[in-house]
Formats: C-alpha cells, structure tokens, sequence
C-alpha cells in the first residue's frame, strides 16, 4: 500500500537552502507512517499546479499508482507557478516576478511572459481551476481515495495579499468550474502555510523555518496530524 505526496516544496521535503530533500520535513511521509503506507514522493521545489496535476497523470498512465493501492495526497500551491517553454528552454518552475521591474528567477528578455500575463488574477484562477478539475475528475473516475489542501494561499499578489478579482461569465471564467471546486467534499480548507504561521505566533517552539516559513520535522509532523485527523473524516 503507498501513498502518493504531490505539491511543492511545503510536501516535497525541504526546509532551507542547501540542506535538499529530507523525508522528516515532509507532512506526506508522516502521514504515510501514520496510515501504514509506503510513501512515493512526486513532489518538487518550486513546481506550480499545472506541474502537479502533470505528475498525477504520468504516475496514473506509467502504473506507478493505482486506485488499489494507492491514496493520493496533492498540496496546491500559488496559481501564478507555471511549466513554461521559451524557444529551445523548458522551466519547469518558472516564477513570474510582481512586477515588471523585477526580474523574477529567471532573466528571460520576453516581457510577455511577465506581470502581464502570468500575475493577471484571470489568467491565475482560470488556469488553476483546469488543474484541479483535470485531477479531481482523474481521481473520481479510476476510484482513487484522494485528499487536496492548499500548501499555501493559491490566489496572492505574490506578497501573500489575496487576490479575488477575477470574473465570472462565460466568455471569461465560467460559473460551472468554481462550482466543481467547491463541491469537492475532499478538499480541506486546511492551509499549510497559514498553519504554521499560526504555530509560530503562538508557541515558542520552532516548527519551521524563519527564513521563508517551511516546515521543519515538527512542523510537518504537527500537520500530518491535523491532516490525518481530517481524511478520518471522510
């Protein structure tokens, strides 16, 4: 029996610069441990949604899970993330900056491809709510036994100031894709991000890191308890 951690660096294991993966600062291994299953990480720094619903389809279509022995754990992450391919480049993590004067991670010349598009508040939710549908109705259809949260506020300005000004029509975003997402009975409004700043403010024990917020063991233990507790809901 396995289960299957797909998001970005809050489930893929990493803590702080230089220190690469390590499964103890993964809520997904701790989670495994406490459902008695192996764990499969499909996880990757820096990866947005598009990326993550990309590897629950590979791994489904390559066999490396299947509804019989598989539970899925999918962490989604900031909608402006995106897989790009600029001429002869693929970024799998590309990251646009807030704004134009900034150059983000990468020095790409093409504006375009910038503040303008990427950070545009449509262009975020329409294309992760494609995300989450493809993989809420893969999951559905094969019987998966699955469970979604957000690692961290998936609709922000890149400051982590929410953004909810998108709309709603039928030439623009349609009514019917908000409504699948919210009739996902196993989505959690669980926030990985917003729980450990909460586990910061109110306890002197470090449960991430200072630098940036991700979670050390006894963070990503601390919240595969609150996500265990959840799915034993279901």
């Amino acid at each position: 029996m396995k289960l299957i951690s797909i998001g970005c660096s809050f489930l893929y294991g990493y803590y702080k610069r230089g220190e690469g993966c390590n499964k103890d600062y993964s809520a997904g291994y701790h989670l495994s441990n406490m459902m008695g299953r192996d764990w499969l990480n499909e996880s990757d720094c820096g990866i947005g949604n598009d990326l993550i619903c990309e590897r629950l389809i590979t791994s489904h279509q390559s066999n490396k899970i299947n509804p019989k022995d598989t539970f899925v754990l999918i962490g989604w992450t900031e909608a402006f993330r995106k897989k790009i391919f600029v001429n002869d480049k693929v970024y799998i993590d590309f990251r646009p900056p807030v704004t134009l004067s900034d150059k983000g991670l990468y020095n790409i010349k093409d504006k375009s491809l910038y503040s303008e598009y990427f950070m545009n508040s449509n262009q975020m939710y329409y294309d992760f709510l494609k995300s989450i549908l493809t993989s809420y109705y893969l999951l559905e259809n094969y019987g998966y036994k699955y469970f979604m949260f957000d690692s961290i506020n998936t609709m922000h300005d890149g400051s982590h100031n929410l953004l909810d000004d998108y709309t709603i029509g039928k030439e623009w975003i349609p009514q019917e894709f908000v409504n699948v997402k919210n009739e996902i009975k196993n989505y959690s409004k669980l926030n990985y991000f917003n729980y450990l700043k909460e586990l910061e403010k109110n306890n002197d024990f470090p449960y991430c890191s200072k630098e940036d917020l991700h979670p050390n063991q006894y963070g990503a233990k601390s919240f595969a308890k609150k996500l265990y507790k959840e799915i034993n809901k279901w």
